[in-house]
């Protein structure tokens, strides 16, 4: 739309250079508002509504205007147009008209910038972080602040009441001063500092929070000293304020003005409210919150004045064109609804609430709840419940305090099992004559609450046997697929366990990733991490169990034998299980051995049948799998064969050179890089478990049926090592499942869909798995062989020396102790012992008698050392291809 000043156009230049370079500040003033400075902020009494603060925010360096009690905003052209109520052109012609004095001002707003310099910019992280903390901080400062909790309790609110549901702070003027000198910068940046002050000082805080995160923070003074009373945090405004149980979806929803307001109702027996910030303060973030939770009817309740009116008004025609029907509540003339609590009380405010809503599918009473109590409120009656044994079906047995609201003094308390008929008649009875209502009343209230606790104690046996599901945001898909579909994924998945802090041991993080991955596949796998203590085995296993969802691993550090067989049905299917230490499941190892193999554990028991009057009877149950393992040890001798081989062993590095570098590392990370090494492994952790999410169980095959790893036949455990070879090739090729088509078959049984198996999967296995695979079929474990090479180099250097004195001396002859062989490899007295046993048992040395009367002394039985088996791949059959009747999804 154009516009025209004595009939000519304005250039759209024109317009910008006046609201560009006129001052804002000097507009106001030039009106004859008085702007009043606190800091670097600049604030005005708002000529747009009856105020008689300071409420009206000036930004110097967009020449805006806000006015965060009426919602008031715009540039200074508007500012004109609103306030001398002249049309666009009539305000551009005003504002040309004082331009000098415009330039004035601008230069030397513009002055006044050039000396400030600009405040380090703060990552999302630093950001929440640094919100958190102060949130944290002023919710302690209103415990024990007496000006805040009078302030509250003015307003007929119980501050530590509220505690109990919501997160809301106190920040003492001083609170400032205590915060590190190096924090100082950071708040700045944030807007909380300004010129060595705090925003919020003095100020009730109201953080609001958007995906988890403290988004922004409202403040109001707890005294109407000095000038202004409400301050937001600089930036955009979002989140919610709600409370920590949420609302109720099921139940209608009622929109306040404020939050003082819907903390109002909240104390009133009102719990599902969500307050605006403002009367024009609503926000993207409540619309897309009323669209997600589908509430049983929306109630507007802002002010009862000119304002509140208006805006419920335009807030009712927008909901509607989002689909959205919604009541407006009128209040009385000129109050909001902390007025009519601290007029009414709260049971006048929920009486004149509950006359004012019109929900027929609400139920007539309410429920809260908190760690210990389930508390349901009768139309005043309130009756705290505690259910004492949450899980029983054949009572229903309660810990009852009955009382009213308003007079909790006078009370009725008893522990009765609401299934039996005496119990129950006396509790009702008494109840009545202590309420002083009739027994009717009791009856309805007493039933409709066993009503609600079946229903309640049914619900939680169906979650439990649910499994949970995390809800990827939009962003947080993208960037996990975008990851997925990158070429050379493995080494970016090695990558990143180095990047969160993992020094070396490379492959073995790559094959304990794929073991964690594996759950996905109709049989898992199980990965043993070896090594001495102080290692870092636990480390490592516990950043594969963080890669891994939270509602898909279950961590323990100590199983007992019989725990895994009464898990439910579903409780362990297609997780990873991580046992810290095999000390800690000596008697659980047969259920986690047997789980690995048949992919499930089944058990019978004796308990009393309650359908059969408390008979003793035969009970099954039955867990599912898949389940992926992962367990660390110091000492592999104490897992049998029959254990060890469904396992694939990882031996961590324990050269000098691997503890160099990590003496190194934690030298760098005593610095600011620990904490940027923190925040980068929990971004990683994130999007792993993200990435995880994202992967689905899928048929898998090889299709072109000739590229594999040929096992030594003459070994009967190459028929277990070659499934797990082929378990952990296709892991490989299910984790390309978005760099891959999906491809499909006919049969005359039906079509199938799978993916394929490619070559570059196995070279990818024999790349980070190609040693360990290797020494799954060695007649001789790792540390042994190992062993087994330090003995024959100590003995050759023995047989040169001795040899010159000695002639006819034998090399098999030649003997060495156990201290001889312990400082030779550095390794610990208890781990020598270990290895030079099981050397022993396997006939490759021999304990003998020493010269000197040495005890202990071994001698070498074999005069070599057995060879590493390898494997080979298989030659590709002649003339194989691609089976031509496969097509793409």
């Amino acid at each position: 739309m154009s516009h025209k000043i004595r009939g000519e156009l304005i250039p759209d230049e024109i317009v910008e250079s006046v609201k560009r370079n006129t001052s804002i500040i000097a507009l106001v003033r030039k009106h004859g508002i008085k702007v009043v400075q606190k800091g670097k902020s600049h604030l005005a009494v708002c000529p747009f509504h009856p105020d008689t603060q300071a409420s009206m925010s000036l930004d110097t360096k967009r020449n805006l205007f806000h006015c965060l009690a009426c919602n008031a905003s715009g540039n200074v052209i508007q500012f004109v147009m609103e306030y001398e109520k002249v049309t666009f052109p009539e305000a551009i012609e005003k504002l040309l008209a004082v331009k000098p004095a415009a330039k004035e001002e601008a230069a030397k707003k513009e002055k006044e910038t050039t000396l400030t310099p600009p405040a380090p910019a703060l990552s999302t992280a630093e950001r929440t972080a640094l919100l958190e903390r102060i949130v944290e901080q002023s919710v302690e400062s209103l415990r024990n602040s007496d000006t805040a909790r009078r302030y509250l309790e003015n307003r007929g609110l119980d501050p530590l009441t509220l505690l109990e549901s919501y997160t809301i702070g106190y920040h003492e003027p001083e609170v400032f001063a205590l915060l590190a000198e190096t924090e100082h910068a950071k708040l700045e940046t944030l807007g909380i500092a300004t010129d060595g002050r705090s925003l919020f000082a003095g100020c009730l805080m109201y953080p609001t929070r958007k995906e988890g995160r403290v988004a922004t923070i409202y403040g109001r003074k707890a005294d109407d000293a000095g000038v202004g009373r409400h301050y937001l945090l600089p930036g955009k405004r979002e989140g919610l304020f709600l409370p920590a149980a949420g609302l109720n979806p099921q139940k209608a929803v009622v929109l306040t003005e404020s939050i003082i307001d819907a903390l109002s109702l909240f104390v009133a027996g009102i719990t599902n409210v969500l307050p605006l910030l403002g009367v024009n303060g609503f926000l993207p973030d409540h619309l897309s919150y009323l669209k997600e939770q589908s509430f049983n009817g929306v109630y507007i309740a802002l002010d009862g004045d000119q304002a509140g009116n208006r805006a419920a008004a335009a807030l009712k025609e927008r909901l509607a064109g989002e689909g959205i029907p919604a009541t407006v509540i009128t209040l009385p003339e000129n109050k909001d609804l902390n007025d009519l609590l601290r007029e009414r009380g709260a049971e006048g405010l929920r009486q004149w609430m509950s006359e004012q809503v019109t929900d027929p599918a609400a139920p007539p009473y309410t429920i809260s709840e908190d760690d210990d109590y389930l508390y349901i409120l009768f139309d005043g009656r309130e009756y705290r419940i505690r259910v004492q044994s949450p899980h029983a079906m054949d009572n229903l047995r309660v810990g009852a305090k009955v009382y009213y609201y308003n007079r909790k003094e006078r009370f009725h308390i008893d522990t009765l099992d609401l299934y039996q008929n005496r119990g129950r008649s006396s509790f009702i009875s008494q109840t009545a004559e202590v309420l002083d209502c009739s027994r009717d009343t009791i009856i309805r209230d007493v039933n409709t609450i066993i009503t609600i606790l079946e229903e309640r104690r049914l619900e939680a046996r169906r979650k439990a046997n649910e499994p949970v599901v995390y809800q990827l945001s939009d962003s947080e898909r993208a960037e996990a697929l975008e990851y997925l579909k990158k070429p050379k994924l493995l080494e970016r998945i090695a990558d990143d366990f180095a990047a969160c802090g993992m020094i070396g041991n490379r492959n073995n993080c790559l094959l304990a990733y794929m073991i964690s991955l594996s759950r996905l596949l109709p049989t898992a796998l199980g990965g043993l991490i070896v090594s001495r203590s102080g290692a870092g085995k636990t480390f490592m296993q516990d950043m594969v169990a963080s890669f891994c969802p939270e509602e898909r691993r279950v961590e323990l550090t100590r199983m007992t034998g019989q725990s895994l067989f009464y898990e439910s049905r579903t409780g362990l299917k297609h997780k990873l299980l991580s046992i810290e230490e095999d000390e800690g499941m000596k008697d659980g190892m047969y259920a986690v051995r047997t789980l690995l193999t048949r992919q499930r554990l089944q058990i019978r028991s004796v308990g009393r049948d309650t359908k059969r009057d408390d008979r003793l009877g035969t009970f099954d149950n039955t867990v599912e799998g898949p389940v992926s393992v992962l367990i660390s040890s110091t000492n592999f001798s104490t897992f049998n064969f029959e254990t060890a081989n469904r396992f694939f062993v990882m031996h961590l590095d324990e050269s000098p050179e691997q503890t160099r570098k990590i003496l190194a590392q934690r030298k760098r990370l005593a610095g600011v890089e620990g904490l940027r090494l923190k925040a980068r492994r929990e971004r990683i952790e994130k999007l792993h478990a993200n990435i995880q999410r994202l992967l689905k169980s899928q048929a898998l095959s090889n299709a072109v049926d000739s590229i594999g790893i040929e096992y030594p036949p003459e070994l009967l455990n190459a028929r277990r090592e070659s499934e797990k070879f082929d378990i952990l090739v296709k892991t490989v090729a299910l984790l390309h499942q978005y760099q891959r088509p999906l491809k499909e078959e006919r049969h005359h049984d039906g079509l199938y869909r799978f993916l394929e198996v490619t070559s570059e999967d196995i070279e990818a296995v024999m790349s980070f798995a190609g040693d360990i695979l290797s020494q799954s079929i060695s007649e001789l474990p790792k540390l042994c062989r190992e062993l087994l090479v330090q003995v024959h180099a100590l003995v050759d250097e023995k047989y040169r020396t001795e040899v010159r004195s000695i002639q006819e001396l034998k090399r098999w002859q030649v003997t060495f102790t156990r201290k001889e062989i312990k400082d030779r490899c550095g390794w610990s007295r208890w781990h020598v012992e270990e290895h030079l046993k099981e050397l022993v048992e396997a006939g490759y040395i021999s304990p003998r008698m020493g010269r000197k009367g040495q005890r202990y002394a071994y001698c070498l039985v074999e005069e070599s050392i057995p060879a590493l088996p390898v494997l080979r791949a298989k030659a590709p059959h002649k003339g194989a291809h691609p089976r031509q009747s496969s097509k793409t999804c």
